[in-house]
């Protein structure tokens, strides 16, 4: 899941703004894990209903004044990065050391990566700092972030 969610997100980027991406990344993620949670008997309190009301109410106030599709190709690759990114919140949620988990799960993506990353590489132009930005920014930054998000999931879930 981490590898889907990784290589869609990339080449769904290639045509989409950030904004579109974004909007369609962040609500599949959040419409998988509350699909999940429905289907498996979780209900809605009323606080709940009020936030998914204002979230979804904001997410149109947001789209109507220039909605347009974006294009197929690269929104079609967004959903499923969210939703392979929601899959993969789901199944993480009781995975033990966070830390330890999402470093193994980086490391087993690796060989998934390979093939697509050598497919543009032909038309890439390398630098070393552009390498460690890419480094800096998809190992670290993003392996801390979910590190943390699986650290503080289990606690928000039994405070909400």
């Amino acid at each position: 899941m981490l590898f889907a969610y990784a290589a869609g997100f990339s080449f769904a980027y290639l045509s989409l703004t950030t904004a579109t991406g974004a909007l369609l990344l962040f609500g599949v993620v959040q419409a998988t894990m509350i699909l999940w949670g429905l289907w498996r008997g979780e209900r809605f309190g009323a606080r709940q209903l009020v936030g998914l009301a204002l979230a979804v109410g904001g997410l149109v106030g947001l789209l109507l004044p220039g909605l347009s599709a974006p294009p197929l190709a690269g929104a079609a690759l967004m959903l499923m990065a969210g939703a392979a990114w929601g899959v993969y919140s789901i199944r993480g949620k009781g995975a033990g050391d966070a830390t330890r988990v999402t470093a193994g799960n980086f490391l087993r993506a690796v060989p998934f990566a390979v093939v697509p990353s050598l497919l543009p590489l032909a038309d890439a132009r390398l630098d070393a700092a552009g390498v460690a930005y890419a480094l800096a920014s998809g190992a670290i930054t993003s392996g801390l972030g979910y590190a943390i998000w699986y650290t503080v999931l289990p606690t928000e879930l039994l405070t909400a």
